[in-house]
């Protein structure tokens, strides 16, 4: 049995047409739509398409880098700017925790003078207003 395809009658096979010129069964110079294979190629024509041929695969292989290489270049873009907005996330924070700071300091050194000039009613009332305070939110909070 043949490793070749089966044409219709009247038409030669590729193992008869390489045998009946002398090459290579296996290296044909055949058209698309054309039913039979033709004379095989020279030694000179062959590495020409074999040339051709991994030249087309090196542009393939070419052009998958280049569409690669454009998406890393966004996402590189995409992290930089993302990197640019955390940073300033990050400022827009330490300027915030910074004005906290101010303000718990200046109501602790006021607690601590408090606590120093010895006023027993000044001490109950803030204790009140504190607890107070501390029910409110948490009744407030747990309504909703």
């Amino acid at each position: 049995m043949s490793a070749y395809p089966s044409y219709p009658s009247g038409y030669p096979s590729a193992a008869g047409a390489a045998a009946s010129t002398g090459g290579s069964p296996g290296v044909t110079n055949r058209k698309p739509g054309y039913p039979y294979a033709s004379a095989p190629l020279s030694g000179a024509d062959a590495a020409a398409t074999g040339a051709y041929t991994l030249e087309r695969q090196n542009d393939a292989h070419v052009d998958r880098l280049y569409e690669k290489v454009g998406m890393l270049k966004h996402l590189a873009i995409s992290m930089g700017d993302e990197v640019q907005d955390s940073n300033k996330l990050l400022d827009t924070m330490h300027t915030s925790f910074v004005s906290t700071e101010g303000l718990l300091g200046s109501a602790s050194r006021r607690l601590r003078d408090l606590g120093r000039s010895g006023n027993a009613n000044l001490w109950c009332y803030m204790t009140v207003f504190v607890t107070f305070v501390l029910f409110f939110t948490y009744f407030y909070l747990w309504r909703q």
